[in-house]
């Protein structure tokens, strides 16, 4: 129904049953409401196709205008609990559809710091394209943030019994005559980094910094220089030396800009075959994206 009559100031209130329509011949004709204390509360730009509120000049397909001391938008979706099918704050399509969309969601509760957090989830491709995003890539809690699907793993020999690795030996490569680590450990998932256990390498997926860890306890009969070190790609990066060693544990820790698909190894560099125990507790490292 198109209204047609001009109403005069200090009628009231309008009251609408059926639907009604504005600028139905699509004309380049502003629409515009006025607050109380604002001439442009609601202002479609009709030859710009956008939307202000209390702004005549939308940026914008949405653009909502205030001072520093205004709060701009309230949402009020939010969830109980964490569960990745809850209630979403903000869902985010693309390209004018609802396809592949992440989402915002919050956690409230009134007894707890822990239960109050923002969560940010992005869609996958083991999913629908109709489907809201459920990978979850970040939690902002009360008392902590996280990101749950930051690539790490974490390594431990796994015999517990001395083996004897040789000059050049990768450990952790089966392929060098050692065995492989276990990666199964102390309750860590891993994520986003391939381990070979042929030639004991660490393959990275996503570019970033890395924080890289590596020990080895060597469990000789005699004193020895030991030296073990870390390379990217096959080229040292750094090399820890112990003088006059006849059992202990030596350690490496390096931090990496990465890109991906390089791989990281540690290496037996003594110049001779030596014993290392490869307990859990003795031969064990981490990698782990931080940035």
């Amino acid at each position: 129904m198109a209204l047609t009559k001009v109403i005069g100031e200090g009628l009231g209130a309008i009251t609408q049953d059926g639907a009604a329509t504005f600028n139905e011949s699509s004309a380049d004709v502003d629409f515009r409401v006025e607050s109380n204390g604002d001439a442009n509360a609601v202002f479609v730009d009709a030859g710009n196709d956008k939307v202000g509120l209390f702004t005549s000049t939308p940026s914008t397909k949405l653009d909502v205008v205030g001072s520093q001391s205004d709060s701009a938008l309230t949402l009020r979706s939010g969830d109980v609990n964490n569960s990745a099918n809850g209630g979403k704050q903000i869902i985010l399509g693309f390209n004018g559809s609802t396809s592949y969309s992440h989402a915002i969601r919050t956690r409230h509760n009134s007894s707890s710091n822990t239960n109050n957090a923002m969560y940010f989830d992005v869609w996958q491709s083991s999913q629908s394209a109709s489907d809201i995003g459920n990978r979850n890539v970040a939690i902002f809690d009360g008392d902590a943030i996280s990101f749950p699907n930051q690539p790490s793993i974490a390594f431990q020999g796994n015999n517990g019994t001395n083996e004897s690795h040789g000059h050049g030996d990768r450990f952790g490569a089966s392929d060098d005559g050692v065995s492989a680590f276990t990666t199964s450990t102390k309750g860590h998932s891993r994520t986003g980094i391939t381990y070979t256990t042929t030639n004991g390498r660490f393959t990275i997926t996503t570019a970033g910094i890395y924080l890289v860890y590596f020990q080895a306890y060597y469990n000789g009969s005699s004193a020895v220089n030991i030296r073990i070190d870390m390379s990217v790609n096959g080229v040292q990066q750094v090399l820890a030396h112990h003088t006059s060693m006849d059992g202990g544990t030596t350690h490496l820790s390096y931090s990496l800009l990465l890109s991906a698909n390089d791989y990281i190894h540690f290496q037996h560099k003594t110049g001779s075959a030596q014993n290392f125990f490869c307990g859990n507790a003795h031969m064990l490292g981490y990698i782990i994206k931080v940035a």
